[in-house]
């Protein structure tokens, strides 16, 4: 899982760097299987006047070729992490489980189709040594 952290009108110090990689590994390590890259973006929306403007961006890229990106504004920067990366967690959880629920109903109608060709089959078997 290859997580890139990216700042726009202020510099990342190794706090907000290790807080960052923490969150993720603690809260989205259990999908690392199916994560390939996150990209963190952060921004001071307002600048040096303060205010409801600190903005993180965590945009997931997994193994299905799919993109998750998901977005927070809050006052605090770290809440804002949080809030994101919470959210990411639930959004991962729903996309896996809608995957999985789609290859079963996809794997039951491969077992489905199977089941009566083999049907056929057998009606045609049984048709023949009827006509002997």
């Amino acid at each position: 899982m290859q997580i890139l952290i990216r700042a726009k009108g202020f510099p990342i110090t190794e706090e907000i760097n290790n807080h960052i990689r923490g969150r993720i590994y603690l809260m989205l390590s259990r999908f690392s299987g199916v994560i390939r890259k996150i990209e963190v973006y952060l921004a001071d929306e307002n600048g040096p006047k303060g205010g409801i403007d600190k903005a993180c961006v965590v945009r997931i890229k997994t193994d299905q070729h799919s993109e998750l990106v998901v977005k927070d504004i809050q006052a605090d920067l770290y809440a804002s992490v949080g809030r994101v990366l919470a959210r990411a967690k639930q959004s991962l959880t729903r996309h896996i489980k809608r995957a999985r629920v789609f290859d079963r109903k996809r794997q039951s109608l491969r077992f489905e189709e199977q089941l009566e060709r083999e049907r056929r089959a057998f009606k045609i078997l049984c048709h023949t040594k009827e006509a002997h």
